[in-house]
């Protein structure tokens, strides 16, 4: 996962998530499904607002999970899961701004 195992972002804010996968050349994943704690999440899921990109080169596959108006209760783990590999695990805090 692209970026460490924490990010800090502010509610209202577009979340964006990257993860590379690795792989041989002729055996890219079949899938790569993206989560919030236990819950599949893509652009289908009830919260909307979501988009889910994925990109096959040679040996990589880059897929990236957007997530617009961010809030509270998207605070959690999120782990890209590719086929046949372990997840990759990232921990969002989604921060309120500053209270005047």
């Amino acid at each position: 996962m692209e970026g460490g195992s924490e990010r800090h972002i502010q509610a209202g804010s577009v979340l964006s998530l990257t993860c590379l996968i690795h792989h041989p050349p002729s055996q890219p994943p079949h899938h790569v499904l993206w989560y919030h704690g236990s819950t599949n999440i893509d652009y289908d899921s009830p919260r909307g607002g979501i988009s889910v990109q994925v990109e096959k080169q040679r040996s990589v596959t880059r897929s990236q999970m957007t997530m617009t108006k961010v809030r509270d209760t998207d605070s959690g783990e999120y782990s890209c899961s590719p086929s046949h590999l372990q997840p990759a695990v990232v921990t969002v805090h989604v921060t309120q701004g500053e209270k005047r």
